[in-house]
């Protein structure tokens, strides 16, 4: 499985606190039989530019391989969630955000009803910057009970990831496994931020997709990961590129 949504680089944002926590939560991914992790940090245009931000995180980044070590740990790619904002379709800058070595950025749409406009911006961010929006956690904003919305998402190229919470909550599989069941979900995430109240739990989501869809669905998801991760650039290579995150 890929995770491709964790808070797992020390002290840069909510997520881990510290170095010790960073290499726990990267061995207890280890342990659920992860393969790879993407570090999808906070990033709020209204807190911060992406140069500060970049910085920020390249200085998490060699604080963590100085314990990482890819035989106990997953595969880790550097990466950011972004905090949609108008007029984001047309910024440049965003590039540096996107998983490094891809095309593909995460993008965390705001809490309450999306208007026409907003749709539409996060659709021109593929024609205008040449990106692949990821909408982060699907399922906390409510749209799930818009099939048409969703349909004019993916049909336009951007793809949907959800957190495994959603297929864990009993209160919430049913719809989650529905959703799944007719394609409307590409990629899965973790979401984690800490070992107490937000543990990776990909492993429980896995099993239950498996139990309740079979094993071609996780092919499926399998499948939409490789080519998100086609070309990104390991932790390890990481600082060899620019702060601007340019390969």
């Amino acid at each position: 499985m890929f995770d491709f949504h964790s808070h797992i680089l020390p002290n840069v944002d909510d997520g881990s606190k510290n170095l010790e926590e960073s290499l726990e939560l990267l061995a207890s991914s280890f342990k659920q039989n992860i393969e790879a992790i993407v570090a999808t940090p906070h990033f709020s245009p209204e807190a911060e530019d992406p140069e500060t931000f970049l910085k920020r995180r390249v200085e998490a980044t060699k604080k963590l391989l100085t314990a990482y070590d890819n035989s106990v740990h997953p595969k880790v790619y550097l990466g950011a969630e972004v905090a949609y904002y108008p007029g984001i379709k047309c910024s440049e800058k965003i590039k540096a955000l996107r998983i490094l070595g891809t095309k593909h950025i995460l993008i965390e749409l705001p809490f309450y009803k999306w208007s026409n406009n907003m749709i539409d911006e996060i659709i021109e961010i593929k024609k205008r910057l040449g990106l692949v929006p990821i909408i982060a956690h699907i399922e906390r904003y409510g749209i799930v009970r818009h099939k048409d919305i969703l349909h004019k998402l993916i049909s336009q190229g951007v793809l949907i990831q959800s957190n495994a919470s959603f297929f864990i909550n009993k209160r919430t599989r049913r719809k989650a496994l529905k959703i799944l069941s007719l394609g409307q979900i590409q990629l899965l995430g973790s979401d984690m931020h800490n070992l107490e109240q937000r543990p990776q739990n990909l492993k429980m989501a896995e099993d239950i997709i498996r139990e309740n869809l079979g094993n071609s669905v996780l092919k499926r998801l399998r499948f939409f990961g490789n080519e998100v991760l086609q070309g990104a650039v390991p932790i390890e290579s990481a600082l060899e590129y620019s702060l601007k995150g340019e390969a």
